[in-house]
């Protein structure tokens, strides 16, 4: 399924770069009618590619400043080519109602040229509204509960981050911030829904900075994090940040809800993941138990539904990060974003009735183009409430 989503995502940029190209030639051959398409081709692609040293280029101290301009230059492509997709449309509807009505269908050549420069304008424009709005954080709540007892805890507040991507563009401020808004929301525990990182450790900048502000963050019985498919080995940097990895593992939070949590299968070279069966051999299964996995994939959802979970913590969808691809990320998991509740296991005895409830989180940060349209950065807070 994610090959079939990235497959689609470099299908749509793809086909934005040859129809925004050809768009683009036509545009300038308007003022420069000797431009020959064996010149133009070769700039525009320059042109488009630039954006990608994002991946490209390898990290190293001396490049986080030269990938963070191309990821924003990559931004600024990717709405560039959106935008220009919409004024073709646009012109083609001109044109066919000033041919149905018999009237000269081409545009003056100044109505050409404000046009085209409207559509850099815009672009620039929405590239800076997305940079700005990726960067603030929202607060999204929801309140759950059980049919379970959980010893003397009448709730347990959890407070869900996920998909940060430290790295070029996101470094020790936002992990500040975050740190901030989370001391505010009065957490019970902490959990990180992976992708803390963007690949590669190096690429953070200040190490020793950006763990302090990670230990800055206050939470009563804990903070708890699994890897997600863009970590790199990061066991130590965790230690040292007071975070506990449970890379298929699970604790008993406050001595009442179990906490289980799972290794992604993009982490550490795709390795198996650990059936949640065998995690849980013995844990005390009356236990409320939380699962807490990197993407809401169905064999994912299904596992922990089947092994009674009340409460299924995610995110790596980003809710698509920029709207048109949220439609895909629509069509590409159960549930993309948001909270649902699925119904839970058993079907009979003291638990019937007992729900199962999926959340899946936008993050905190992007990935790729650093911006957001249509989607927000948002930290969440999920209330479980316990039967007495």
């Amino acid at each position: 399924m994610i090959f079939g989503f990235i497959g689609s995502i470099l299908l749509v940029i793809l086909s934005l770069g040859l129809l925004s190209g050809s768009y683009s030639f036509r545009w300038l051959r308007g003022f420069f009618p000797g431009i020959k398409k064996r010149f133009f081709i070769p700039a525009y692609a320059l042109f488009a590619v630039l954006g990608m040293g994002f991946m490209l280029i390898p990290s190293a101290p001396g490049t986080r400043l030269l990938k963070a301009i191309c990821s924003y230059w990559f931004a600024f492509y990717i709405i560039f080519c959106m935008i220009l997709i919409v004024a073709a449309v646009c012109h083609f509807i001109f044109w066919l109602i000033r041919k149905l009505r018999r009237r000269p269908a081409a545009l003056s050549r100044r109505a050409t040229l404000a046009a085209g420069l409207a559509v850099i304008v815009l672009a620039g424009g929405v590239t800076v509204y997305g940079s700005v709005h990726a960067v603030v954080l929202r607060e999204k709540y929801y309140e759950v509960e059980t049919v379970q007892t959980a010893g003397n805890l009448e709730s347990l507040r959890i407070v869900l981050v996920s998909d940060i991507h430290l790295g070029n563009v996101i470094g020790v401020n936002r992990v500040r911030r975050i740190a901030e808004k989370i001391n505010r929301m009065d957490a019970d525990i902490v959990c990180i829904a992976g992708d803390i990182f963007d690949g590669d450790l190096r690429a953070i900048g200040d190490v020793a900075a950006v763990q302090e502000a990670f230990r800055s963050i206050a939470a009563r019985y804990g903070v708890y994090a699994v890897p997600g498919n863009h970590d790199g080995q990061m066991g130590d940097f965790l230690r040292n940040s007071d975070i506990t990895l449970l890379e298929d593992k699970a604790v008993t939070v406050a001595g009442a809800v179990t906490l289980a949590g799972r290794r992604d299968r993009g982490y550490g070279g795709g390795r198996q993941r650990t059936p949640l069966d065998d995690i849980l051999a013995g844990t005390d299964r009356s236990l409320p138990l939380i699962v807490l996995d990197h993407q809401p994939q169905p064999g994912h959802i299904d596992e922990a539904r089947e092994n009674g979970a009340v409460l299924m913590l995610t995110g790596h969808t980003h809710k698509g990060q920029i709207f048109p691809i949220s439609l895909i990320t629509v069509g590409t998991y159960p549930l993309d974003y948001g909270c649902v509740n699925l119904g839970g296991y058993p079907l009979t005895g003291s638990l019937r009735g007992n729900p199962f409830y999926l959340v899946v989180t936008s993050g905190a940060g992007t990935w790729g183009p650093p911006l957001r349209l249509g989607t927000d950065s948002e930290i969440v807070s999920v209330t479980l409430r316990f039967a007495s």
